[in-house]
């Protein structure tokens, strides 16, 4: 059987793109690993249990907020949680359940001009709620790990541009936490 110059043409683009694909789901799988490595290494030096959640997807945020031992405040200690698995549990609500909440208020765009200005001061408070959240994440740990940093810039370049945030978990990954406890043996 004779290919045409179509058909091949056709059979290249699709080899170019499968190329493409799997160089971009390697970049990032191997980028995720790079990012949990510390995190599984912060949790152990805090003695935390199951440190190995740092490896799977929204578990590991869960271990971003239990590493550090002080307890989170939002919004000026309006929001207080002692026990910072509420506040993963808040950020879980918050990234899942207000993005459905923003789908719907989509339907508002309907309403001419009102509607869309509506939808985009509901979109901003979402991400600016969820940024707020992540940031004192990040700054949290970065005060466990590295308390007489510029911790307040940081947790503000993590939230904004990533990159920042895997390069200061492997920095503060490599330290000493501020308040220590013996790891726990798993032998």
């Amino acid at each position: 059987m004779i290919m045409s110059n179509d058909s091949l043409l056709g059979l290249s683009i699709l080899g170019i793109i499968a190329v493409i694909f799997i160089m971009i789901f390697a970049i990032a799988i191997i980028t995720y690993l790079i990012s949990a490595y510390p995190i599984y290494k912060m949790a152990k030096k805090m003695g935390r249990a199951n440190p190995w959640l740092a490896w799977i997807p929204i578990a590991n945020t869960y271990m971003m907020f239990a590493i550090p031992e002080k307890p989170v405040d939002l919004f000026n200690g309006k929001i207080h949680f002692e026990d910072r698995s509420k506040a993963f549990l808040l950020w879980l609500a918050i990234t899942y359940g207000g993005s459905a909440i923003i789908g719907m208020a989509s339907m508002v765009t309907v309403i001419p001009i009102l509607g869309t200005i509506i939808y985009m001061v509901l979109y901003m408070a979402y991400i600016a709620v969820i940024y707020i959240v992540k940031y004192v994440m990040y700054k949290d740990i970065y005060d466990t790990f590295m308390p007489d940093q510029n911790n307040v810039v940081f947790g503000v370049l993590t939230v904004f541009i990533p990159i920042v945030g895997i390069v200061m978990l492997w920095i503060a990954a490599s330290k000493e936490p501020d308040s220590y406890i013996e790891p726990v043996n798993y032998n």
